[in-house]
């Protein structure tokens, strides 16, 4: 009996104990929150300090940020700028390489065209009955046709022809510039001056006007060019 009795008082004294502390730390709970609160509302001093540690930690994580960038990302950088400026310089010189091309096809189709009107204005010349029967007598226009103008005259064709494909031998600009310049001036000077040989033909003025206009152009295209400068083109995307 005297035991159970001390057990029970054993019993209830840690009961209490235990709801005593319980209470106390409710107690400080409920009461340090609303200081905490009021405190925080209060003071606008640690309000800022808040605000500063926070601009800190944030120009700290920037910083951290900026130094991890290693010279390989920007040496990645400077290898894209170096791309495209080579990619611009490849352009620009494909931009050349195509109109170099393009001026000695020009020249080639142009010769091409006029030693076509020279053979198709004699062919027609032999199917004049006029023109014909002086091509008989071996009198054309009161001009012997002697071997010696035979001669001369194929020399002079020589000119067109050989201008058909010189665009395409001749690997020196300045060269091929100069051949066309003499060629084109010889060419149009010489069929200018058939003109006043006699009297001539509608047909035959018709294909003299045609072989004057292309040699003529074909001249002035070769003074006007400007050999060793070209333009870049504009690239877009650059």
């Amino acid at each position: 009996m005297k035991f159970t009795l001390a057990l029970l008082s054993v019993l209830t004294m840690c009961f209490f104990s235990i709801k005593n502390t319980a209470a106390q730390s409710v107690q400080s709970r409920i009461e340090g929150y609303p200081i905490q609160r009021i405190s925080n509302k209060s003071s606008p001093l640690s309000t800022q300090k808040s605000s500063l540690r926070n601009i800190k930690s944030i120009s700290a994580k920037m910083d951290s940020k900026f130094s991890k960038i290693t010279p390989f990302q920007v040496n990645i950088h400077s290898n894209s700028f170096s791309k495209n400026t080579n990619l611009k310089s490849m352009y620009t010189q494909d931009h050349n390489q195509r109109n170099h091309l393009s001026r000695r096809l020009k020249y080639s189709s142009l010769w091409a065209f006029t030693s076509l009107n020279y053979l198709y204005a004699d062919l027609i010349g032999l199917m004049d009955v006029n023109l014909l029967s002086q091509y008989q007598t071996g009198i054309v226009n009161g001009i012997e046709v002697s071997p010696a103008f035979l001669t001369t005259a194929a020399a002079y064709m020589q000119i067109p022809l050989s201008n058909v494909f010189l665009p395409h031998v001749i690997k020196n600009d300045k060269a091929l510039r100069w051949v066309q310049i003499i060629s084109g001036t010889i060419a149009t000077l010489a069929q200018g001056a058939t003109l006043f040989v006699g009297e001539p033909s509608p047909y035959y003025i018709l294909f003299s006007a045609i072989e004057i206009g292309v040699t003529s152009y074909i001249t002035i295209d070769a003074i006007k060019w400007k050999v060793g400068q070209t333009k870049s083109p504009k690239v877009k995307g650059f």
